[in-house]
């Protein structure tokens, strides 16, 4: 549940940043800030499931409910997110393009772009360590911590 709960907190972060730059750079690339393209849409419908499991945990005020619940949901929406962003895209065209570092085409637009996905990488890495972070400090909130007594030491003639 510990988690489910780093991942999906983390993953909901990481998935509006990476909405937030897309919609940046659709505004820099086609002089729009929403063109509608399938890619963006499906990432906005991957962005509102994570939501979702987080508003679900938020929800319940019952830590074991919550648990069941948000633990049949994350494995209720694996599919259909992978589905979002690994298959739709593929299979409907796209205003993305897909031949240009093989074709030349990489502009200086495009260069920014890898710089980018460059800083994308280091954000993943970043998210892998504030997963676990997180995922340490929720353990350590559920750990039953037990009181110590202070021992004094007597000094011996």
């Amino acid at each position: 549940d510990a988690r489910n709960e780093a991942s999906v907190t983390v993953g909901t972060w990481f998935a509006v940043l990476t909405m937030g730059s897309g919609i940046v750079f659709s505004k820099l690339q086609w002089n729009a800030w929403w063109h509608g393209d399938v890619r963006q849409t499906s990432f906005l419908v991957v962005l509102l499931l994570l939501s979702v499991g987080m508003v679900l945990r938020g929800g319940l005020s019952d830590e074991q409910k919550a648990a069941r619940a948000c633990a049949a949901y994350s494995v209720a929406t694996v599919l259909p997110i992978l589905f979002l962003l690994f298959v739709l895209p593929r299979i409907v065209s796209s205003i993305h393009p897909s031949d240009t570092i093989p074709s030349g085409k990489l502009d200086t637009t495009y260069r920014v772009g890898v710089l980018l996905g460059l800083v994308v990488l280091g954000w993943a890495a970043r998210y892998f360590y504030l997963k676990v972070c997180a995922l340490r400090s929720v353990v350590v909130e559920d750990a039953e911590v037990t009181p110590v007594r202070p021992v004094s030491i007597k000094e011996s003639d």
